[in-house]
């Protein structure tokens, strides 16, 4: 017995998730950590690996925005696109083109034996909402259009932003949204996309009559032959040249007058498939997204390198059951010095108080008076106190500890629930990390992919 989760699930979960982050109850963080490159461990899940993070976590922004991505598949010409169809698992049957509008394609252009041939003429909007034809033979219907603020935000080579306009106030703050609502608002209900053809069938001399049964009304469909077989479907119009795929259909049958071929309706989605953009585009993967601009205000640390970006929800306030709720936070441990000799600019050098050498640390980052360090399993976890410290390994480093500063957050609280290992080297598996200077900006993004 087998059994699987529907893309509706998929897409229930993201969007309870994405309803989180855009709540007040909950706070998510990007974070990050670990200054020293390492070689990635097999079971990145466990606890124990949490773990590791956490002992070096650096600091945290709280996700800025986020959005429902699908691949990017921007229109070329030569390619060929497959047809919508809502049993194919392909994700190629739409394209953003060069003014940033999203089409699906409801029909591939084919030469008379049935071969797909490649899109030659770019999808432009056309009439609202309706599927309209191309002369390289293609069909498409626009179903969104992507924001300059989208864009900005969410687009990579790899991705794009889609979503569905829920919004229904008279005026939207960003034009491509009005735009996008009322190709939604325009959708019709049942509407028979296509046919596929499961099978072309064999010995036909003459093209059957295809008739739709089902609950809807006036989905008109011809065919084409070659060779003895159906191999393309001809989507019937109003005579006037607009395309008709009929309305009000929840089931639908195909029966063709004779021949063996199997031919099945392609209904797609039961509101219209320009009602719902997430779901037509089979969207199933979250983006979030927030910018590490430079030090912000000294509770990121900059000139420095990071090898871990993670995702955490809900942490604590440090010392404290209170939740964090800064836009931004530090999580490393420091504290102010004085009488420094020599170079504690050394990253990850350890070091340890002078009464007894019990206590130790590795420095992380060295500014002005101010010396940020970290501690781990290999220095144990013995709180400093003022006083003397010393490098463990390099003689003649030395500083006195004045001043004990906290941390923002408690890096030991709230629910790590993805990690990302920087650049990790392929052949190695050893991450190479990223270095962080005082002018530099972050723009972190992270996709949560189910399926």
């Amino acid at each position: 017995m087998t059994s699987s989760v529907t893309d509706n699930f998929k897409r229930h979960l993201l969007n309870e998730f994405k309803n989180e982050i855009d709540g007040s109850d909950v706070q998510y963080y990007m974070g990050l950590a670990r200054s020293e490159n390492f070689v990635v461990g097999e079971d990145q899940s466990s606890l124990y690996f949490q773990s590791q993070l956490r002992h070096t976590m650096q600091s945290v922004k709280i996700l800025s925005s986020n959005s429902f991505v699908v691949p990017h598949i921007p229109w070329s010409s030569g390619v060929s696109y497959s047809q919508y169809d809502e049993a194919d698992l392909n994700t190629n049957f739409y394209v953003v083109n060069s003014s940033n509008e999203v089409f699906v394609c409801i029909q591939t252009g084919k030469v008379a034996d049935g071969t797909i041939r490649p899109s030659t003429v770019e999808p432009t909007s056309g009439s609202l909402a309706s599927s309209f034809k191309t002369s390289d033979g293609y069909i498409w219907r626009q179903v969104a259009m992507l924001s300059n603020v989208a864009i900005s935000n969410f687009l990579t080579s790899d991705w794009m932003p889609i979503k569905t306009i829920v919004d229904q106030s008279p005026n939207l703050s960003i034009p491509q949204d009005s735009d996008q609502r009322d190709l939604q608002n325009l959708a019709v209900p049942g509407e028979i996309i296509n046919l596929a053809i499961d099978s072309g069938g064999t010995g036909y001399t003459t093209a059957p009559t295809i008739t739709i049964t089902g609950n809807g009304s006036s989905a008109s469909f011809t065919c084409n032959i070659n060779a003895g077989k159906i191999v393309r479907i001809n989507i019937d119009s109003d005579n006037n040249g607009n395309i008709s795929h009929g309305s009000g259909y929840d089931y639908a049958s195909v029966v063709l007058s004779d021949g063996d071929a199997v031919i099945r309706p392609v209904i797609g989605s039961p509101d219209g498939i320009n009602a719902d953009p997430i779901k037509t585009l089979k969207a199933k993967s979250l983006m979030v997204q927030a910018d590490f601009v430079g030090s912000e205000n000294n509770t990121i640390q900059a000139n420095s390198e990071f090898n871990q970006m993670f995702l955490l929800k809900d942490p604590k306030q440090y010392g404290s059951s209170s939740a964090f709720v800064g836009n931004t936070g530090n999580a490393l441990k420091s504290f102010t010095v004085s009488s420094v000799i020599g170079d504690w600019n050394e990253n990850n050098m350890m070091f340890s108080d002078l009464a007894g050498g019990t206590k130790k640390g590795k420095v992380f980052y060295y500014s002005g008076n101010t010396l940020y360090y970290y501690q781990d399993e290999e220095t144990g976890f013995n709180s400093f106190e003022p006083g003397p410290i010393v490098s463990v390994n390099n003689a003649g480093i030395t500083a006195t500890v004045d001043a004990i500063i906290n941390p923002d957050i408690d890096a030991y609280s709230g629910d790590i629930l993805y990690i990302n290992n920087i650049n990790t080297d392929l052949t190695s598996n050893e991450t190479l990390g990223i270095t962080r200077v005082s002018t530099q900006t972050e723009d972190t993004k992270v996709i949560i992919q189910l399926g």
